[in-house]
């Protein structure tokens, strides 16, 4: 029971995921399997490794950590949640609070750094193979296993420690499956300021460094098979990242769908969902990623049955000689080096096939959330309704896939992949358009609905205070001009002066020719709107805004990515830049930074004035964003949240990647350059970029990673300011004011023209 405002709390009441009576059997059934499932994999994996001398590696010790830490952490919240399913009493003593968020959150970090280290582990198996024995000896294996749990468990006793300092002098109901940190410190009547920016900085130290490790040791892993002549040996380095590198994507993964999402859209419901997902669904997925794509594991399993099972029987021929027919059959014809095409095939598949199938994980986790939440049965068996076609169709598709690729490798045979191929290609678009026949029905009911539309929007602006319109007019003019000179100004000079006739400055003009349009996309209606008392702007002008400014802005997040490889290209091997950034290439990869940033944009358009307006039109804001625009909706946005988290993360997340990596080799060419000189130089034409980088990326950090206590829409219109007006005006004067070309073309110009 809740306690009154002068008691002390001595006991607090889990909410649990839902309070719907008849769901409790079917989900107390459905998580005890789960849980059965994630003890039997990861203890199984334990004994396995334990068992088999052949598993007494590096690898594998880490691996058997893992799946200590999924046993323990799976252990800490489910058995409560279990008896909770069945019991009226859902209480849990102050005591038994504190202990189990202190080991969730020490445990949770520990897998953060477990991650990192075998992601070093198999950074020295591939890069230095000849001195892995002594790099990755009992000892160093023993401190890198250890540093995690000391680590985890120092950190989450401090973070427990500031959490459970706090009074709790009001309600004591937590509304949670267990007790975790947000909604305690939304009980408390104590001042949460310092529990709440420690959380945002231990989360944000913990998460970049964790994921810093893993990307730097496999952009080093990446460098390495590439310079790897022999296509096997590629192929066989490759296998043995792909297992982690899976696990690496469905952990962090979440956590990004945690911490990524729009502020606005952050609730308790959707972070219970997540913490579902990481509290059962990672642990019992690990076992399997790692026995199901590793031949060591599924070899030592089949020994260890063998022998426990059919002694008596005669081991199991394996033809070690015979080579899988794993390449398509037009990369076996060729007499050319396949290294890039395979690598490349190799990294793109598995990147758009995890990256896909998490976002279709994630989303109906939300809508079985979502659903069971429902009361009425109708209600539940219509939301499911419109859901089947979708998911047999997706189970189809990627049933298919798993049977090419999750097969083992001795099984595999061009008969075979022919006869899937026929499947993917003849049978399921013959399945589709059968599917979806029901979908079409309802979405035709849909459509036939009748409702009041809005037909133009009033954009707030920044403020309503009429004594600073003149002024912000004056200012925000003179910065808009600004921007179209120097930007302009930029391309005229690449365009005249033959010595800018390079990559790195046919990137830069697409850069200023972008930043001049996104600009002019929000600029000219702001100002008109500072001066005039008619504040409207039409519903199709909105989507027209709406859709070139998430165009543009989304090209600049690729295109710096870009440059950041040009530089790459220019200091890792400046014999073959010419050859590497041709003409054609440059034009290649400007038109997939348009062509990714325009695609992108229609996407979250479509989706976004898809939805009914049928409330109030006033947006608080200077221009069409998506925030206040789903906040005006009468539509259920929420696959539009989905939809904004997966897409942001994705674009931010690979361009951050290209521009992390193409850094690390260029610092690592740099610090081989025996000449002081040679360094300055080699730094120097990257300045620019970096400034440029920092400046662009930190303003989008700072939008998404913001404390969701401390967001608030006054703020994002202050930094929407200054990647909408800013940002555009100050890359020319980088580029040019740090850039001795551009300043020395400049000066060729004006001399001239005065001539």
């Amino acid at each position: 029971m809740p306690t009154t405002n002068d008691s002390a709390v001595t006991e607090f009441i889990l909410l649990g995921l839902t309070d719907l009576p008849e769901l409790q059997p079917l989900l107390f059934v459905l998580f005890l399997v789960v849980y059965l499932v994630t003890l039997l994999g990861n203890l199984g994996m334990m004994v396995l490794i334990r068992l088999d001398s052949r598993l007494h590696k590096p690898m594998y010790f880490f691996l058997s950590n893992l799946a200590f830490v999924d046993v323990c952490y799976t252990s800490n919240a489910t058995p409560q949640m279990l008896s909770h399913f069945l019991s009226e009493k859902k209480t849990i003593t102050f005591a038994g609070c504190f202990a189990q968020c202190y080991i969730f959150i020490a445990l949770l970090l520990t897998e953060y750094y477990m991650l990192a280290a075998m992601a070093y582990d198999r950074y020295v198996a591939i890069c230095d193979p000849l001195r892995y024995s002594v790099k990755m000896s009992r000892r160093v294996c023993i401190s890198l296993a250890t540093f995690p749990y000391v680590y985890g468990f120092s950190d989450g006793l401090f973070q427990a420690i500031l959490t459970f300092r706090l009074t709790f002098c009001r309600s004591n109901v937590i509304n949670h499956f267990y007790c975790a940190d947000p909604p305690l410190i939304k009980l408390s009547c104590s001042d949460t300021f310092v529990k709440e920016h420690a959380m945002f900085i231990s989360a944000g130290f913990n998460l970049c460094s964790s994921l810093s490790i893993i990307l730097v040791s496999y952009g080093f892993i990446i460098v390495s098979i590439l310079r790897i002549k022999s296509a096997e040996g590629r192929h066989k380095a490759f296998s043995t990242c792909g297992s982690h590198m899976m696990a690496v994507t469905l952990f962090y993964g979440t956590l990004f769908c945690m911490y990524v999402r729009p502020p606005t859209d952050k609730t308790v419901e959707e972070s219970k969902t997540i913490a579902v997902f990481y509290t059962f669904v990672n642990p019992v997925l690990n076992p399997l990623i790692y026995s199901l794509r590793n031949k060591d594991v599924k070899r030592a399993l089949k020994t260890v049955l063998r022998r426990n099972v059919a002694t008596n029987m005669p081991p199991f021929p394996i033809n070690h000689n015979s080579r899988p027919l794993s390449h398509p059959p037009l990369i076996r014809l060729s007499c050319s080096d396949t290294s890039v095409k395979e690598t490349s095939m190799f990294v793109v598949a598995g990147f758009n096939l995890s990256n896909s199938l998490l976002i279709i994980l994630i989303s109906y986790i939300f809508i079985l959330i979502a659903v069971l939440r429902m009361h009425s049965a109708e209600g539940r068996h219509k939301a499911f309704s419109t859901c089947g076609s979708h998911l047999v169709a997706v189970t189809v598709f990627y049933g298919t896939l798993f049977c090419m690729y999750v097969r083992p490798p001795t099984d595999k045979s061009v008969e075979q992949s022919k006869i899937i191929a026929v499947f993917y290609t003849f049978v399921s678009p013959m399945l589709n358009p059968t599917i979806y026949t029901q979908m079409i029905r309802y979405m035709k009911e849909v459509q036939g609905r009748n409702r009041t539309e809005v037909v133009e929007f009033i954009l707030l602006g920044l403020s309503d205070n009429s004594d600073l319109q003149g002024f912000l007019f004056g200012l925000f003019l003179l910065i808009y001009i600004a921007t179209m000179v120097g930007n302009l100004g930029m391309i005229v000079l690449i365009e005249l002066e033959p010595c800018l006739h390079t990559p790195m400055y046919c990137f830069l003009s697409s850069l200023s020719f972008v930043d001049a349009c996104y600009s002019s996309s929000v600029t000219p209606k702001m100002l008109v709107n500072l001066v005039a008392e008619d504040k409207a702007i039409s519903f199709n002008g909105c989507a027209a805004q709406f859709y070139f400014f998430g165009s543009f802005l989304g090209t600049e997040c690729f295109l710096l990515a870009m440059m950041a490889y040009d530089r790459y290209a220019a200091i890792w091997n400046p014999l073959l830049y010419p050859v590497l950034m041709s003409e054609r290439i440059c034009f290649l990869l400007v038109a997939t930074s348009f062509l990714a940033g325009f695609g992108n944009a229609a996407i979250h358009t479509g989706m976004t004035f898809r939805l009914s307006f049928c409330g109030s039109n006033r947006i608080n804001h200077f221009y069409c964003d998506t925030p206040p625009l789903l906040k005006l909706s009468c539509s259920d946005t929420h696959i539009n949240g989905l939809m904004i988290m997966a897409f942001s993360s994705f674009n931010v997340i690979s361009c951050v990647t290209i521009v992390l990596i193409s850094y690390l080799c260029i610092l690592v060419a740099i610090l081989r350059m025996p000449s002081l000189e040679g360094r300055h130089k080699a730094f120097s034409t990257c300045a620019s970029h970096l400034t440029a980088v920092t400046i662009f990326f930190g303003t989008i950090l700072f939008m998404y990673l913001r404390p969701t206590s401390s967001y608030s829409m006054e703020q994002d219109k202050i930094v929407s300011v200054f990647y909408t007006v800013v940002i555009p005006m100050l890359n020319p004067l980088i580029y040019s004011l740090k850039n001795k070309d551009v300043k020395g073309a400049l000066k060729k110009v004006l001399q001239k023209h005065r001539q």
